[in-house]
C-alpha cells in the first residue's frame, strides 16, 4: 500500500489498513496470520494498528 505524499498523514492510510484488516478477519479462520513488508516509512502506520516485527523471519525479493 501507498499514499501519495500529497496526502499522507490525513488517515486515509490508516482507514484502508484497518478495513483491509477487518475483511480478513471477517472471512478468514479464526486468530489468521496476516503479514506484509513494510518500508521503514511506513512502519509508524503498521505498528500503530497493531503489527509487530515477524523477526526472525526477514522480506527477500528475487533482483
Amino acid at each position: 500500500m501507498a499514499t501519495r505524499p500529497e496526502h499522507q498523514g490525513r488517515g486515509f492510510g490508516r482507514m484502508v489498513l484497518e478495513d483491509l484488516v477487518a475483511r480478513i478477519r471477517a472471512a478468514a479462520p479464526p486468530d489468521p496470520f496476516i503479514s506484509l513488508i513494510a518500508d521503514p516509512p511506513g512502519r509508524r502506520l503498521y505498528e500503530s494498528v497493531g503489527f509487530v516485527d515477524a523477526a526472525p523471519s526477514i522480506g527477500m525479493r528475487l533482483p
